[in-house]
């Protein structure tokens, strides 16, 4: 969990985000194909979640 405000780590008014995170440690098999997306949940009286497009990475 990150628990940021979105005018930390972003433009409101653009929408565009200014921060990059990595994720270390994966144990990615080699030969497969592997699919990620990141989530947020909103804080608000609807407690939403906002989720990125998903990313296909295929290992080698």
């Amino acid at each position: 969990m990150i628990n940021k405000n979105w005018d930390e780590i972003g433009n409101m008014n653009t929408g565009i985000g200014n921060e990059t995170y990595i994720i270390k440690d994966l144990q990615l098999k080699s030969g497969y194909t592997y699919y990620f997306r990141m989530g947020a949940k909103v804080r608000d009286t609807f407690e939403k979640f906002n989720y990125s497009e998903v990313v296909e990475i295929k290992v080698p």
